[in-house]
């Protein structure tokens, strides 16, 4: 009769994928700051930014992700408010390098919030880094152009995942 078993082979031995995959579909939201880049950074100081994102686990290692959010930029002073916000609609993907590091890829668009500026093509590249289970920090740039303007930053996202 066996009491007590102990797998000596596989003890402590990582396991492949990401921690997220243990449920099919997460829910998260999070908050980002960043460095204004491309047309507007002469005119804005500060890039903050709150957003909702589901993933979705297709395979091990790959999750399809669907995000929404408000994003605005702080004008400088002297500036006065220019009022530059965005509320993006992306999709896209966020492939787990190890149980830590991911890379994640959205696109889609951002609806402009100024009167009359209408909807601009964004694409987000990032990689991220999992602290534990719930949280999570990544570095993206992101970019959104129309009209021949890209209104873009680099910035650092905390993300809390339920």
């Amino acid at each position: 009769m066996t009491i007590l078993q102990v797998d000596f082979v596989n003890a402590g031995t990582p396991q492949k994928g990401n921690a997220q995959q243990e449920k099919p579909f997460t829910i998260g939201c999070g908050l980002t700051a960043g460095l204004p880049e491309g047309d507007y950074s002469e005119l804005t100081s500060l890039a903050l930014a709150f957003d909702v994102q589901g993933e979705y686990a297709l395979i091990p290692n790959l999750r399809i992700t669907l995000s929404t959010g408000y994003l605005n930029f702080i004008s400088k002073s002297g500036y006065g408010d220019l009022g530059i916000g965005q509320i993006p609609l992306l999709v896209g993907g966020k492939y787990c390098f190890s149980n830590k590091v991911y890379g994640s890829l959205q696109t889609g668009v951002s609806i402009l919030t100024e009167e009359g500026a209408g909807t601009a093509f964004a694409i987000v590249p990032g990689i991220g880094y999992k602290i534990n289970k719930t949280l999570d920090l990544m570095l993206k740039y992101q970019s959104a152009s129309v009209d021949e303007t890209n209104i873009s930053f680099l910035g650092i996202r905390a993300g809390f995942t339920f």
